[in-house]
């Protein structure tokens, strides 16, 4: 059994890591996507904590640490949940997407990754355009699942009501 588990985390991991490279993907950015017509964001501590961040003195790269194996079954769960509604017919015409960037367990990556969520362009160059009404302002991500930790799920709510999209 247990050389069963072994094979499966490593393909999964691979299979995550390609999907992040495939999608031009920053690399402090940990993430995987899909293309659809309506993309599903997710947010999951893939990993359980950002190394050294007590001792930044300047902006830049985190470095997140100590793998979970089941936050990260959790994130392949939506992959295989979106493709498999994708290979039926419950959405006939609708293609559904997903975004998914590890939070590591901290406020301030889920943040990160909450910005380009919200973001039009996706990418690290991309920009929110600042507005005194969201009301029509339109992001590709159209929900979002996660964060698992409330103290990051509050923070990330509050950034998405701004927007009008639903966590």
């Amino acid at each position: 059994m247990f050389p069963i588990l072994v094979t499966f985390t490593i393909s999964c991991w691979v299979s995550f890591i390609h999907a992040a490279s495939l999608c031009n993907i920053p690399d402090d950015i940990v993430a995987a996507r899909a293309p659809g017509d309506i993309i599903i964001g997710g947010l999951f501590p893939v990993h359980r904590k950002v190394e050294y961040l007590e001792n930044r003195t300047q902006p830049g790269r985190l470095y997140c640490s100590e793998f979970s194996l089941s936050m990260f079954l959790h994130a392949h769960a939506m992959m295989h949940s979106i493709e498999q509604i994708n290979n039926s017919t419950l959405l006939p015409g609708v293609k559904l997407g997903y975004e998914i960037y590890d939070t590591c367990s901290d406020v301030i990556t889920a943040i990160q990754a909450t910005t380009r969520f919200i973001s039009r362009f996706n990418s690290s160059d991309s920009r929110i355009e600042v507005h005194c009404d969201y009301t029509d302002y339109i992001s590709n991500v159209k929900a979002v699942v996660g964060g698992l930790f409330s103290e990051i799920s509050i923070v990330v709510a509050r950034l998405l009501n701004l927007y009008l999209i639903p966590q």
